[in-house]
């Protein structure tokens, strides 16, 4: 995601008398990438506001690309290569997939935990799975990355090889928890249940099964929360003449 910003800067060319023509670039690529980066700040400040207990990640999901003299076009991204910090490598998504929705609004798109479940035909391909309340939250509300661990160890779909459960440690997690099973839609065994994936607590006539996850066939729908274009818009009809004329005192106590 990037923005096109074009500013009227005819208030400054009385500047520009005496200036040399490489110095103007210079100024120009300078108001162009402070203003970026202060676009960005904006952007940080606003997801404070607009999210709920924001991650770090999340604060840190954008990225600026400054100008340079030969090109003059300054960037804010969503990072498009940046998942967040889990053990589970890609399960919360780059900030590209989880805030575009946030900032365009409309369906979400699978998350990458989906992806592999349908990939191992776990869930149906269009469906989505989404989270209980009985599934574990951290402070910021999301599920922890350690469970998500656990349910794709036991389910044998985690990215790592060596991290799916053993033998020795699927006993060891017998004596707390039967582990976690898939009720897929129409399935005989589990077509008692809605489809999803369940937990298993305890066993023999004491045990019973919680839902962790119920998979639906209708994507989540995002509202417009994040207005990205709008924060970078504003940002660029304040400051970027400022900036503009402060690049031109720089070029000037550095011309020769």
């Amino acid at each position: 995601m990037q923005l096109d910003v074009r500013a009227d800067l005819r208030e400054v060319q009385k500047m520009l008398v005496g200036l040399r023509k490489d110095q103007i670039p210079f100024a120009t690529a300078y108001a162009l990438t402070q203003t970026a980066k202060r676009g960005q700040a904006n952007i940080r400040q606003t997801m404070r506001k607009v999210f709920d207990r924001p991650k770090p990640y999340t604060l840190n999901g954008t990225f600026v690309i400054p100008a340079r003299k030969n090109n003059l076009v300054a960037y804010v991204k969503l990072k498009d290569g940046y998942p967040g910090p889990s053990n589970l490598e890609g399960v919360r998504g780059t900030a590209d997939q989880y805030l575009r929705p946030q900032v365009q609004g409309g369906p979400r798109r699978h998350k990458a935990f989906e992806k592999l479940l349908i990939n191992r035909g776990l869930m149906p391909p269009n469906s989505y799975a989404i989270p209980s309340s009985a599934a574990p939250v951290d402070r910021y509300g999301n599920v922890t990355a350690g469970y998500f661990n656990r349910i794709m160890s036991q389910l044998r779909i985690a990215t790592d090889p060596l991290s799916n459960t053993t033998q020795t440690s699927a006993k060891r997690s017998r004596k707390k928890t039967a582990g976690f099973f898939v009720a897929y839609p129409n399935r005989t065994a589990t077509k008692h249940l809605a489809p999803g994936i369940y937990e298993r607590i305890g066993r023999g006539i004491g045990g019973r099964v919680r839902p962790i996850f119920l998979y639906t066939d209708n994507p989540p729908r995002y509202q417009k929360r994040l207005d990205f274009n709008g924060i970078m818009t504003r940002t660029a009809e304040t400051l970027l003449p400022y900036f503009f004329e402060q690049g031109f005192k720089i070029a000037m106590r550095t011309a020769r």
